[in-house]
């Protein structure tokens, strides 16, 4: 299948769809200084398609880092892992803010190796996260 460039009606599904965040980070689309874009879920060279099933908002950092990947393996038990689906899974089933809302934390194996490859608590990621709590934007808070 070849990549197509999304109409303003599809892209603005995804961002509202998605809550106007990251669905891998949370960053919030209003306050990062990344850009966005639609990411392949499973990348069209590994057989997904254009729908908006296999869309996620993703940050350029996040995207950037999955690229074609699916997976990864696990550092401990040595397996491959798939990463967390934003579209067939919770993200709350996989992931939690920690005490201070500034890292993310894995709650399951797919968590953990998605936190790990698209490198979730970057430094940039954490700062920015603490600035958003100051002026109460955080997303833990504006989306409860």
């Amino acid at each position: 299948m070849k990549r197509r460039k999304f109409s303003p009606v599809e892209r603005q599904f995804v961002i509202e769809r998605a809550g106007g965040m990251c669905e891998y980070c949370r960053s919030l689309l209003d306050y990062s200084p990344e850009s966005f874009d639609i990411e392949h879920i499973i990348p069209l060279v590994k057989g997904g398609g254009n729908d908006l099933d296999n869309l996620a908002l993703a940050c350029g950092g996040c995207n950037g880092r999955k690229r074609d990947y699916t997976g990864s393996i696990d550092n401990s038990s040595g397996k491959f892992v798939s990463f967390f689906h934003p579209r067939t899974q919770r993200w709350e089933d996989h992931f939690a803010w920690d005490e201070t809302l500034e890292s993310i934390i894995g709650k399951s194996l797919t968590g953990k190796v998605t936190i790990e490859a698209l490198a979730l608590n970057r430094l940039g990621l954490v700062n920015l996260r603490k600035a958003l709590k100051l002026v109460g934007v955080h997303p833990a808070i504006v989306n409860k």
